[in-house]
């Protein structure tokens, strides 16, 4: 990678820095209202192309809040539109179903195969309707079509098992609950344990109960792992097949509405409080070769590590519903703003002795001890450091002007000192290793956050030259997996995992259900490669996927970001190289 690429990114984040986190000054979220009354549905009309992306969205937010009487009204302006495609009648079609209107929704969803027979979905979202409509052996035959393309699917082998049940074929029902225990909880998760208890239930009515009782034994010992609501009717029929899939919009109908009004941004930092001292000049050229004389680990902190660019870190630190912002700086100490609330923020990096030894490259907020507390974890130099602000009450104020017990006018002070938690954790730290990211995700379905690590390289061993480059002659260093105890504490469990073998120097790391198998998979980038992309198989075992397409294969990644850019169900990567950004599209079976 390109040196000056370093030096770049560095003078440009830093500008960048405080112009993003202006924007955090003023989020607000709106939680999404009670369930609608049913009443009838509104009369539509046709809407123009640019219109009925808008429609979809909208009615798949809709749907996703329970808001079902709403979405249908999107969804009916999509069909109307002459523009649906298969996917808009089902999933109008399942809107329908939510709210109870069934000839409605079989309608829709027989529309659906029609223009689409081998749409999976649309025979699962079929056998929930006729299960509903107790048409129990139509329900069985469009669930079994499902099983025979996804074998793996817990949603359809439970929801099968409920069909036999009804059909009193209890050995057949006992076999569909089987399959998923066979998978687990790290996969089946809420189906696992309500097949549990529907084992439990069939083995009583077939009067086995010596084998009952040790289903209702499992049962009991699992039952506290998912939330009460999961194992409710509405969550078992759902599933991945129970999802809403919006189209996506033609690029030919994108390239139409371009001509938008432009958008511009203005620099209101200093004016929310957001201000940092001006970044110091770096010591040396950094494509001046480095004598094997001259290095030492202070060396490489105060001439290497400023190479790499300033970050934030966004998290509500003291739990007063405002985000605060944490900025990373390498070539000097971190800061931490407190968010007043009133659209400022104030400096409290002394008070709150977060602002660290300098060689910091990145931070993140997370709760990882469920305690409903953001913890600071920070990387850079040396390893990974975790705080904690403590969890105290009295160090709320009311703000100047505020009238008695008016909660709403309160506010943290944000004078309180983090704890260093690392010790505790379980965290060592690693005398010159250089991490670049902690990424932290639930990679076993357990409801903890894990914890991954990137290394870039490790410092204390320089090539064995009289002279050397930085980065280009520093060999790459070996990834960190962490798994959660639930106590509070982190157990290595890298090479168990199958994570040995990621090696390089690595920037970081984004995780995504990249194959909607229901664990989330790693993609690991650096510069010195092209990126590594693991298969997270449950039970915290990683597999590296060697053929992931052309396009990933020959792309040096140093920044990366998830998200569905097409609304096919599937994540896709937005990566940003050395030479400019791509949008990779995930064309399923691993490959972009």
């Amino acid at each position: 990678m390109p040196r000056s690429t370093y030096v770049f990114a560095s003078r440009l984040a830093l500008s960048l820095v405080l112009i993003l986190a202006t924007f955090l000054a003023f989020a607000q979220t709106q939680s999404g209202g009670s369930k609608p009354v049913p009443h009838p549905v509104k009369q539509v009309t046709t809407a123009p192309t640019a219109s009925v992306q808008t429609f979809r969205n909208v009615g798949k937010a809709y749907f996703e809040q329970g808001k079902y009487v709403e979405a249908i009204e999107q969804f009916q302006k999509v069909v109307a539109s002459g523009k649906a495609s298969a996917t808009d009648h089902l999933s109008l079609g399942m809107a329908l179903m939510q709210a109870n209107k069934l000839d409605a929704a079989l309608g829709e969803m027989t529309t659906a195969r029609q223009i689409d027979p081998h749409l999976v979905a649309i025979n699962f979202n079929l056998g929930i309707l006729y299960k509903r409509e107790l048409r129990n052996p139509d329900a069985e035959a469009a669930l079994k079509q499902v099983i025979a393309v996804d074998s793996q699917d817990p949603s359809a082998w439970f929801n099968l098992g409920t069909v036999y049940f009804a059909e009193k074929k209890l050995d057949e029902s006992l076999d569909a609950y089987h399959h998923i225990i066979e998978m687990g909880f790290g996969r089946g998760q809420n189906f696992y344990v309500a097949a549990l208890f529907r084992t439990f239930t069939a083995l009583v009515r077939m009067k086995r109960q010596e084998e009952a009782q040790k289903a209702l034994k499992q049962w009991e010992g699992m039952h506290e792992k998912v939330p009460n609501i999961s194992l409710q009717d509405p969550a078992l029929e759902g599933g991945k097949y129970g999802t809403i899939l919006a189209p996506s919009l033609p690029p030919t109908d994108i390239a139409r509405h371009l001509d938008q009004e432009k958008v511009t941004f203005t620099e209101i930092s200093q004016k929310l409080g957001l201000t940092l001292p001006a970044a110091s000049a770096l010591a040396r050229n950094p494509s001046q070769p480095i004598k094997v004389a001259d290095y030492s680990l202070e060396f490489a902190r105060q001439n290497l590590v400023p190479l790499f660019a300033p970050s934030i870190a966004v998290g509500d630190y003291d739990h007063d519903g405002q985000p605060d912002i944490y900025v990373v700086v390498p070539s000097a100490r971190n800061y931490l703003f407190h968010n007043n609330g009133d659209g400022t923020f104030s400096d409290v990096t002394e008070t709150a002795g977060v602002g660290g030894p300098g060689a910091t490259l990145s931070a993140t907020f997370a709760d990882f001890d469920n305690s409903g507390r953001m913890s600071l974890v920070v990387a850079g130099l040396d390893g990974v450091k975790i705080y904690q602000y403590p969890e105290i009450t009295n160090d709320v104020v009311p703000n100047p002007g505020s009238k008695p017990n008016d909660v709403t006018a309160k506010r943290r002070t944000g004078l309180k000192p983090f704890n260093d938690i690392t010790a505790k954790t379980g965290l060592k730290p690693n005398s010159g290793e250089l991490d670049t990211r902690a990424v932290l995700f639930d990679a076993d379905n357990d409801g903890l956050l894990d914890l991954v690590i990137t290394a870039y390289t490790n410092l204390n061993k320089p090539p064995q030259k009289d002279s050397f480059t930085f980065p280009d002659d520093f060999s790459g260093a070996t990834l960190h997996f962490y798994r959660n105890n639930g106590d509070g504490s982190f157990t290595e469990k890298t090479s168990t995992a199958g994570l040995a073998s990621a090696r390089g120097r690595m920037r970081g790391a984004v995780f995504a259900d990249f194959n909607n198998r229901g664990y989330s998979d790693l993609m690991l980038f650096r510069d010195d490669g092209p990126p590594l992309l693991y298969q997270n198989q449950g039970e915290d075992k990683f597999v590296l996927q060697r053929e992931t397409g052309t396009a990933l294969a020959k792309t040096v990644v140093l920044d990366a970001q998830v998200a569905d850019f097409n609304h096919d169900g599937l994540f896709d990567l937005a990566v940003w190289s050395p030479d400019g950004y791509k949008v990779l599209l995930n064309q399923r079976n691993w490959k972009f």
